[in-house]
């Protein structure tokens, strides 16, 4: 995470790429040469629905092994408001929040999977509204997720408060 401050606000970006983009990555080329192969050697009427479901697949994967490997989080927290950004690729999560529907922010433990299942941490705030948002979904470790709490919170003067889900 590169952190710089301006004054009162804050900044903390980082970069996504790590084992998992890769591996993505490489799957990617190899459906995606598959694909090339199939189309290049003719598809016949029957196959072309068929086909188009292949290539919805491979459009997806791809586009997210290209965010993996080349996109960055953005948060930045100004008084008055937070951004979180992820870019060069357009990607889910991209929001602009006002400082005064925040009530709090927390880390939640996210678990996936069954008998081999992964963890991950999520920053989210609860809102003046008491609805919970998800603000930065995939962080791999707590300390980093906690850290990044403590530190847009001191940034948007917002009190550390215990909160219902909250990672311990």
């Amino acid at each position: 995470m590169a952190i710089s401050r301006d004054g009162d606000a804050l900044e903390i970006t980082w970069r996504w790429r790590g084992w998992r983009h890769l591996y993505t990555a490489a799957f990617a080329a190899v459906w995606d040469a598959v694909l090339i192969a199939w189309y290049g050697s003719g598809i016949g009427a029957g196959e072309f629905l068929f086909s188009l479901a292949h290539l919805a697949v491979g459009v997806v994967i791809t586009y997210e092994a290209a965010a993996g490997l080349l996109n960055r989080t953005t948060v930045r927290a100004r008084p008055g408001q937070l951004q979180i950004r992820h870019a060069p690729l357009p990607w889910r999560g991209t929001r602009t929040i006002e400082r005064d529907t925040l009530a709090q922010l927390y880390v939640r433990r996210i678990e996936r999977g069954g008998p081999n299942s992964t963890v991950s941490w999520q920053l989210s705030a609860l809102l003046t509204t008491g609805r919970e948002l998800p603000l930065v979904r995939g962080l791999p470790d707590v300390a980093e997720a906690r850290y990044l709490e403590r530190e847009v919170e001191r940034a948007l003067a917002i009190p550390d408060r215990p909160v219902d889900g909250e990672a311990g």
